[in-house]
């Protein structure tokens, strides 16, 4: 119909060097039927953090699938264990403000965006 821009072509150019710049994840959102027409301004990604003690000294084990994952929750929750908490507050705080501290030394060593 016209009304996206196929940016496959130019995501190929050079050995795919700007699609490589991409998570895979991301870029399929915008991937149809093989041909890029989206890709990404930002992506999220979504960390689960456990605490392996308590998992030994539960029997549990390390989830595979979101099925079991939410199994593991139930299993919590009986034992008067809060399953899942999220980071935030009113002023807007999320994981994401630690990542000056977490990320960025990475970034900025990496030799693409070294200064």
């Amino acid at each position: 119909m016209g009304a996206c821009y196929d940016l496959t072509d130019v995501m190929e150019e050079n050995g795919s060097e700007w699609k490589n710049d991409f998570i895979q994840a991301s870029l399929d959102l915008g991937t149809v039927n093989g041909r890029v027409l989206g890709v990404p301004f930002r992506s999220t990604c979504t960390v689960l953090v456990y605490n392996k003690t308590m998992m030994e000294e539960n029997g549990w084990e390390e989830p595979k699938s979101q099925a079991e994952l939410v199994e593991l929750m139930d299993k919590a929750a009986q034992k008067g264990i809060i399953p899942l908490i999220t980071p935030g507050n009113p002023e807007g705080f999320q994981l994401a403000s630690v990542t000056k501290t977490v990320a960025e030394p990475a970034i900025l060593n990496f030799p693409k965006f070294a200064p």
